[in-house]
This record gives structure tokens, sequence and C-alpha cells, in this order.
């Protein structure tokens, strides 16, 4: 196993993740859930942070204004994980390199990365 399948087995193996297709990890950090929910149709505001396996950062929304993402345009793990929060909600998610950026990666990230996301859910624009 790699450092990146470990960084996900590890994951799964602690106790409120939870998993979805593809391999994709997610936990409730904060909140209680209860909040709005989006769908990939809706854009969403967040503040944010990536990391690689190894803890170092990468990308970061954190001490600077909100981001703002329509969600169909990201990556797949956002899509499929952003909608089990709720407004208010912060989450947890370990991605596998297929549901980030895959074999090429984009920017800072290389190829085959495992990624690890910590996104906390401020608002919703619904889509038309």
């Amino acid at each position: 196993m790699n450092a990146q399948q470990v960084a996900l087995a590890e994951r799964a193996a602690q106790p409120g993740w939870q998993a979805l297709d593809g391999g994709l990890l997610w936990r409730r950090v904060a909140g209680d859930g209860r909040g709005a929910r989006p769908t990939p149709a809706d854009t969403v505001m967040v503040h944010y942070t990536g990391t690689f396996a190894d803890g170092a950062q990468f990308d970061s929304s954190e001490g600077g204004e909100p981001a703002t993402f329509p969600l169909g345009k990201l990556i797949p793990a956002w899509q499929m994980a952003i909608p089990k929060a709720g407004v208010g909600d912060t989450i947890e998610i370990a991605v596998p390199s297929d549901l980030g950026y895959g074999a090429k990666g984009k920017g800072p990230i290389p190829g085959g990365a495992t990624l690890l996301f910590t996104v906390r859910l401020l608002d919703i624009e619904r889509a038309d």
C-alpha cells in the first residue's frame, strides 16, 4: 500500500467516517446536519482547507473571503460529499485521486494525490 492508500485506510478505520461510492470518505465534525443541503445544481459558499496526505496544505480560503463555487463544476468528490452537509456544518472529506484531480493532477496537485479537505458550508444559492 502506498502513502495515498494508507491515508484513506487509516481514516476508514476511525469512528465517524462514512464511505461513499469510489472510496470517498466523509465525516461531519461540526453541526447537526439539519441545515439546508445543496444539490450539485446549486452554488455553494464555503470556507475550506485542502491538504495532501502528508498534511502539507495546498489551498485554503480560511482567513479571507469565503469561496463561492457552482457545485456541479467542482471535482467529483465535492459533488458527492458537500450535499451530505447542511448549512452551518463542517465536514472532512478524504478524496481518492480518481475522484479528485486524477492521474494528471492540476496546478500544485500532483497526479495520483489523495486529498483531504475540511469544508464549512456557509450558504447555498439555489439553482433556478
